[in-house]
C-alpha cells in the first residue's frame, strides 16, 4: 500500500505514477510509448485517473495491469478516492 503523501511525489518525467481505481500504477516506463506523448501522463503524476482510464480502449485497459504496484493506502473500495 502507497499513502497519498507517497505518490503525490511520482509526478516527474524520472518517475510517474498514477491512480486509477484505487490501484496505484507506476507508468515511468510506459510514458515514451504512449500515443499522446509523455506529458499527457506527467501531467497526470501522482493524482486519480480515472475519468482519464474510461475513455481508453479495451487494449489499452489490459495494458493497464502490468503497471500495478500496489493499492492506495486504507483503500478497499472504488469509493476511497
Amino acid at each position: 500500500e502507497y499513502s497519498m503523501d507517497e505518490i503525490s511525489e511520482h509526478c516527474t518525467n524520472e518517475s510517474c505514477w498514477i491512480i486509477c481505481n484505487n490501484l496505484v500504477l507506476d507508468v515511468t516506463k510506459f510514458m515514451k510509448y504512449h500515443p499522446a506523448g509523455i506529458n499527457s501522463i506527467v501531467s497526470k503524476g501522482g493524482v486519480v485517473c480515472d475519468v482519464d482510464y474510461e475513455f481508453h480502449s479495451k487494449e489499452a485497459k489490459t495494458l493497464f495491469w502490468k503497471f500495478v504496484i500496489g493499492r492506495v493506502e486504507g483503500c478497499y473500495s472504488n469509493e476511497c478516492v
